[in-house]
C-alpha cells in the first residue's frame, strides 16, 4: 500500500494512481471524476465516479465485412469499450473488418492503443482490419505516434 503526506495536488495525483494500480493491478479503463476531500489517512476521496463519456460503437456484420463504427471520443476511458467489440467479433479467415472513423471526434495514445489491439485480434483470427474516413485530428495522431505505419488507412 502507498503511503506517505500528501502535500501539493501533484502528489495527489501520483498517489491517487499509484492506488488504483495497486488496487486493480493495473490502470482501469475509464475516465476518473474525484469529488470531495482527500482522506489523508486512506488516500482516498470522498466519492468516485468511473465512467466512459461520448463514445458509442456500433457494428454491422455481412458476409465478408464486419464495420464497426466509431462515434465520440475515443480516449483512455472508452478504450476497453472498443476492445470488447472487437474481441467479440472473432472475424474468420479472409473477412475484412473495418473501422469507420467519420464520426469520431477525439482520439489519444489510449485510442490508438485500442486500435492497435484490435488490429492484433483481428490478425490472429486470420482477417484484414482497416480504418476508414478519419478526420485530420485523427490522421495526425496516428501519424505522430507512427502508428499509421502499422494500421491500414483507406
Amino acid at each position: 500500500m502507498v503511503s506517505g503526506s500528501v502535500n501539493s495536488p501533484r502528489q495527489a495525483g501520483a498517489y491517487r494512481q499509484a492506488q488504483i494500480f495497486e488496487a486493480g493491478g493495473g490502470f482501469l479503463p475509464l475516465r476518473v471524476g474525484i469529488e470531495g476531500p482527500l482522506d489523508m489517512r486512506t488516500g482516498l476521496r470522498a466519492r468516485r465516479s468511473y465512467h466512459a463519456v461520448n463514445f458509442a460503437v456500433t457494428v454491422k456484420t455481412s458476409s465478408r465485412l464486419d464495420v464497426v463504427r466509431l462515434s465520440g471520443e475515443l480516449d483512455f476511458c472508452s478504450a476497453q469499450e472498443l476492445t470488447n467489440t472487437i474481441y467479440r467479433l472473432t472475424p474468420g479467415a479472409s473477412r475484412l473488418v473495418v473501422l469507420e472513423l467519420a464520426e469520431l471526434t477525439f482520439c489519444d495514445a489510449g485510442g490508438i492503443s485500442a486500435m492497435l489491439r484490435a488490429q492484433r485480434s483481428v490478425n490472429a483470427a486470420g482477417a484484414r482490419l482497416m480504418l476508414h474516413g478519419a478526420s485530420a485530428h485523427v490522421r495526425k495522431i496516428l501519424r505522430l505516434t507512427r502508428a499509421d505505419e502499422a494500421l491500414e488507412l483507406l
